[in-house]
């Protein structure tokens, strides 16, 4: 369902949200002359707004929380229920229906979700089906908002791109599912298109806004999440490599 353009916009904003997140990771001291200041916030500039917005919709920009209710049923399909039989509705399961309709062709997708859904109760099984019969309706209308050859190119234009998203998504799934599925997601891209306000601001000096990244990093609690992810990652990296 996806096609090649799709897939490389996914690449551009994981690559984006690590970008991001590198601003973060660094700590730098404030520089002592703007030509030094200039350079390290070259080195850690994050100029394209289209990223944060970018980093909607894709299935490696968030690790997905998992639903403590969850007894599932059914673990190598893309539906799990809980302990009371109704459909787990949560950030990994729009992950999995994503990578579902991504990975099957069109015209196969009714005899795959069929086989997903065979051993789930019937209450959950129609609902699943409804859930990717609005996927596809959902991402048609998405492609038209984003397209992925146009990008935002002002953080304002970002801001109310993902403005049109969220409506879109509630529009489709309603405010409730449309928050449990993209409301992580939808924070993240939020507090790194104010990341991007800060690094293009021109009234600022380099120095000012190296002071400001640090501060800001106190309030962009995804941003801070990611982050710890990616240090612990790292260490377990690093412990592998030396075993």
């Amino acid at each position: 369902m996806l096609n090649g353009r799709i897939w490389l916009l996914l690449g551009v904003a994981a690559a984006g949200l690590f970008v991001a997140v590198v601003l973060f990771q660094r700590e730098p001291s404030v520089p002592t002359d703007n030509s030094s200041a200039e350079r390290e916030v070259r080195e850690t500039s994050v100029s394209q707004p289209a990223a944060a917005v970018a980093s909607i919709d894709t299935p490696t920009s968030v690790s997905p929380s998992v639903s403590t209710d969850d007894e599932s049923v059914g673990n190598d399909t893309a539906f799990r229920v809980d302990t009371k039989g109704e459909l787990v509705l949560d950030e990994q399961t729009r992950l999995n229906i994503e990578r579902l309709i991504a990975q099957t062709e069109p015209n196969n997708l009714y005899a795959e979700t069929s086989e997903q859904i065979e051993n789930l109760p019937p209450s959950a099984a129609r609902q699943a089906q409804e859930l990717i019969e609005k996927f596809v309706i959902y991402q048609q209308a998405q492609r038209q908002i984003q397209p992925p050859d146009v990008t935002p190119p002002t953080e304002d234009d970002a801001v109310r791109q993902l403005q049109e998203l969220h409506a879109l998504r509630e529009a489709h799934f309603g405010a409730e599912v449309a928050r449990r599925f993209y409301g992580n997601e939808e924070g993240i891209a939020r507090e790194m298109i104010e990341v991007m306000r800060l690094e293009n601001d021109q009234s600022l000096t380099p120095g000012e806004k190296l002071e400001r990244a640090r501060a800001l990093r106190e309030q962009l609690p995804g941003v801070a999440a990611i982050e710890k992810g990616n240090r612990e990652s790292g260490a377990i990296q690093k412990q592998s490599e030396e075993k």
